[in-house]
């Protein structure tokens, strides 16, 4: 477990100093040695996926981070670790702004938003104030709605040419 632990490290250490292909390399090593130690849907399983995927979001790598995001979702999920889950789908849904993918942003945010529904109302709002979820999506939903704008102002201007 400490090499795992060590590797892990390592890993998160070199990500912001811009060496992405040996924090990769160390991230994966920690997860496959987790895999070995814990069976595929262990708790250090799910937290060295979600390391992997915060690299791959902050190196733009945005289709390897998805598939990360979403296996360590499903782990934190069954095992009820809803506080974690949470967290992924909040960072999923800024992996998705950064991808420019805004709805799909919104979508993580939904469900972050079915778990924290489930809670006693005073959690529920310190969760989503904590978190700044409602300034995420109040940000996703101002890129959608310039992109739906701006693609009618575009769309008006041609239709102007062609006249």
């Amino acid at each position: 477990p400490e090499m795992a632990t060590a590797l892990g490290n390592h890993g998160l250490a070199l990500g912001p100093h811009g060496r992405f292909a040996e924090a990769e390399e160390c991230l994966k090593e920690a997860v496959a040695i987790h895999e070995r130690q814990e069976g595929r849907d262990g708790p250090k399983v799910a937290q060295g996926l979600h390391n992997l995927a915060l690299l791959y979001r902050n190196s733009q790598q945005f289709d390897s981070a998805e598939p990360c995001y979403r296996r360590c979702q499903e782990i934190w999920h069954k095992t009820g670790q809803f506080g974690l889950l949470i967290m992924s789908y909040k960072d999923a849904a800024m992996m998705f702004a950064g991808a420019k993918k805004f709805s799909r942003g919104i979508e993580m945010l939904d469900q972050a938003g079915q778990i924290i529904a489930s809670m006693p109302h005073q959690v529920q709002v310190q969760v989503t104030r904590d978190m700044g979820l409602d300034k995420l999506r109040d940000e996703l939903e101002g890129y959608i709605a310039k992109e739906k704008g701006g693609g009618q102002a575009a769309s008006a201007a041609g239709d102007k040419k062609g006249d």
